[in-house]
């Protein structure tokens, strides 16, 4: 019995044990100027989830470089960019990952808050085009579509607020008034006979 709970957690342990990174090769001395700088090539093993500057400054590039949503016109995630532009040249790793992973947190909500206003925006046309019973709730409904697709661009809070105050359900179809038999009935009162 100890030599099978023995073998289960010995599979574990290694799992978790991690050997520090070492270089594979002999690094040859150069001799450059004082106050100089100079580029070593080298090889590592046991790398594993330390990274290097290059890796994390061609994250920073691919965010900068391939935005997603509706980034055009929108100051908050234009201030984020410009802020990784700006870290992007700082020399410490840690303040680098550390933006970069706030930037994620950023825009991976903000690309949320974007898919559920879009959403809400085809369930008011579909609203409009199936639901609504009165020009009131036609008029409620496209109010509610325009002004949450403005939202698109705006702030990840403004966006959430915008999200809660037009996701409310027409007044009038709420309160079971049905303005459409009147709407309709005056129509044809005025300009038919029976």
């Amino acid at each position: 019995m100890h030599h099978e709970l023995f073998a289960q957690i010995v599979p574990l342990y290694t799992q978790i044990v991690q050997e520090d990174p070492e270089f594979t090769d002999v690094i040859d001395n150069i001799t450059v100027p004082a106050g100089r700088n100079v580029k070593l090539a080298c090889s590592v093993k046991n790398l594993g989830s330390y990274k290097t500057e290059a890796e994390v400054n061609a994250k920073i590039e691919q965010a900068i470089q391939n935005p997603l949503g509706h980034f055009q016109n929108n100051k908050e995630y234009e201030e984020f960019v410009e802020q990784l532009e700006i870290i992007k040249s700082l020399q410490d790793l840690e303040k680098k990952e550390k933006f970069y992973k706030n930037f994620q947190k950023y825009n991976n909500r903000r690309l949320e808050l974007e898919r559920d206003i879009e959403c809400r925006a085809k369930q008011l046309e579909k609203e409009v085009h199936t639901s609504a019973t009165s020009v009131e709730c036609i008029r409620f409904y496209y109010s509610q579509k325009i002004k949450i697709e403005a939202a698109l661009t705006d702030t990840n809070a403004q966006k959430e607020r915008s999200l809660l105050e037009n996701s409310e359900p027409c007044p009038a179809s709420v309160a079971g008034v049905d303005e459409s038999d009147f709407y309709y009935g005056s129509y044809y009162d005025d300009d038919y006979d029976y």
